[in-house]
């Protein structure tokens, strides 16, 4: 919970203390459809990050990325007593490593509107930061 991490509220009689929740939180999951796309999400991502950064440094940078992520929640909702499942964050981190590490890759997303069922490559990136516009 954010506010224990803080000191906003009352720990409690919690066996652990906050540090440790706050890394055990990253293995939490709200439903399975949570669990599904979180899994779903690494398995697009993880690989091309994971290669780059190499396995080591990947075992560091993703808990650390679940902590940043941690650490921003209860910055943003200090007193909060809602407990934190961080599975998304540290996902998160290796999506936001995707697009610093790949900023021109290809995406290639199954989109599904009614009958309509098509693939189509997607950008990772659109033309952040390159300041420049096309023209005709």
């Amino acid at each position: 919970m954010p506010c224990r991490l803080s000191g906003a509220c009352d720990a409690g009689l919690s066996v652990l203390s906050p540090a440790p929740n706050t890394v055990t939180s990253m293995f939490l999951h709200g439903a399975r459809l949570h669990l599904g796309g979180n899994m779903l999400y690494l398995w697009i991502f993880d690989d091309s990050v994971g290669d780059t950064l190499g396995h080591g440094r990947f075992l560091i940078f993703f808990p650390v990325s679940g902590v940043i992520a941690a650490v921003a929640q209860v910055a943003l909702r200090a007193s909060s007593s809602v407990p934190m499942i961080g599975a998304s964050g540290a996902a998160s981190g290796v999506l936001g490593a995707y697009l610093l590490l790949f900023p021109r890759a290809n995406v290639l997303t199954l989109v599904i509107v009614g009958f309509f069922v098509r693939l189509f490559r997607i950008p990772s990136s659109s033309s952040w930061g390159s300041g420049s516009s096309s023209s005709s």
